[in-house]
């Protein structure tokens, strides 16, 4: 069994799943390649960066040219209100889905198409487009199937649509785009509708959640399948099985690592935080990547401890099993992949009602699930378990155990091979 995928990088949160799926086939004794725009794993020659793409050279210079370029590019395209992905409510970062030639020419050269049963399509971002799937399906015959990290699959080019619903007629009237590119989004749904039937690809995702929204697109799948990420619960688990790392001071660690994007929730987590700091008499450490935005206010209860960016994956785990309370504050988002990470440490978690919550944290076991936006609610199961934690709530093994029973990398290779098989 041969299988090839495309992923537009091997780092990120979407990259490291792409690398996840793919080492997780070759566990499995398939034959897998996954070819990327950025190769960062420079060891593994199973990972391989595709020609075509012209990179300028890292540091200032780096910077200074995309800059010009943006700038640049925002007097061409004046539509676009948000042209750098980072900034803003709203994340559209592919703008080429109607190049009928594809984005990458020389594509089909640079592949091994040899017996290519199935093709993956991860997380792209510009990287190819569905004229290039129709080259490879064209070329293979394989059964494709895309992984929804994010909805982008589905609309005319956004990967959060928030509360729109236009990608499921039309996609007019884009909000992130303005009436100077009323048509793009519109246009590039309806490519994608057509190329994608044409493909008679499944869809795969591991929140039940985005897959709702997939089968009310107007973009139509064959076959939609829900297959959790594959995370290593050998690496991801309790490093003991203490309830409290350290009585006298409760320690918390979030998924908001970028404050400055609307979908992760910085505000929300800040306001409950502040909150809190008024109503507590415990100690309170806050793990996070930079104290900056949290040293503007005086808190009394809570202290910030940085940390360096995590390189490798047991550094971040280190994160986790230092932790006694995740917190999931984002209110727009498919997963997150964090929050299934730190449940297989063995932290019990509190999340908006967002991405894979419910299908993981029965509440009172393995932590809360609380309604998205709903502050008040978040801050009072948080105050519950910090000041006496409800014996209902397991044990580090205990939580470990049961997300191994839902996501284990056992259950992930069974429903892989359970959606390759519906290629019949």
């Amino acid at each position: 069994m041969k299988v090839i995928h495309f992923s537009a990088m091997d780092d990120g949160g979407a990259g490291i799943c792409a690398v996840r799926y793919h080492k997780l086939m070759q566990e499995m004794g398939i034959d897998s390649t996954l070819y990327v725009k950025k190769k960062t794993n420079i060891n593994d020659s199973s990972i391989v960066p595709l020609r075509g793409f012209k990179e300028v050279n890292k540091g200032r210079i780096k910077k200074r040219i995309k800059k010009l370029y943006l700038s640049f590019l925002s007097k061409i395209i004046p539509g676009i209100q948000n042209i750098d992905a980072k900034k803003g409510m709203y994340c559209y970062g592919n703008y080429f889905e109607c190049n009928e030639h594809g984005i990458i020419p020389t594509l089909l050269t640079q592949v091994d198409l040899k017996d290519v049963d199935y093709i993956f399509i991860h997380w792209l971002d510009g990287f190819i487009n569905s004229y290039d799937m129709k080259h490879l399906y064209e070329a293979t015959g394989a059964k494709i199937f895309f992984s929804m990290m994010d909805l982008e699959p589905i609309t005319g080019g956004c990967h959060y649509p928030w509360s729109c619903k236009k990608y499921e007629n039309n996609c007019l009237d884009c909000p992130a785009l303005s009436n100077a590119m009323n048509f793009l989004s519109h246009n590039q749904l309806m490519v994608k509708a057509v190329n994608y039937s044409y493909l008679n690809a499944d869809i795969f995702s591991s929140s039940l959640y985005d897959l709702e929204f997939a089968k009310k697109s107007i973009i139509n799948f064959q076959n939609y399948h829900q297959i959790y990420y594959p995370i290593d619960e050998e690496i991801f688990c309790p490093k003991d099985n203490k309830i409290l790392k350290n009585p006298d001071e409760i320690t918390l660690f979030a998924n908001v690592n970028r404050v400055d994007d609307p979908r992760k929730g910085f505000n929300y987590l800040l306001v409950a935080l502040l909150d809190i700091d008024k109503r507590i008499t415990k100690k309170i450490r806050f793990l996070c990547l930079s104290n900056k935005k949290y040293q503007n206010y005086n808190f009394k209860n809570i202290r910030f401890e940085e940390f360096s960016f995590c390189k490798n994956v047991n550094d971040l785990v280190s994160i986790y099993q230092k932790t006694d309370i995740f917190l999931c504050a984002s209110i727009e988002d498919s997963a997150p992949m964090m929050l299934q990470e730190a449940l297989l440490c063995g932290v019990p978690a509190i999340s908006f009602d967002t991405g894979i919550g419910k299908q993981f944290i029965e509440d009172g076991k393995q932590g809360y699930v609380v309604p998205r936006y709903d502050i008040k609610a978040f801050e009072e199961k948080l105050i519950t378990m910090i000041e006496k934690r409800p014996k209902t709530i397991q044990n580090p093994n205990e939580i470990h155990s049961h997300m191994v029973k839902i996501c284990g990398k056992e259950t992930v290779k069974k429903q892989l091979l359970s959606m390759l098989k519906s290629k019949h």
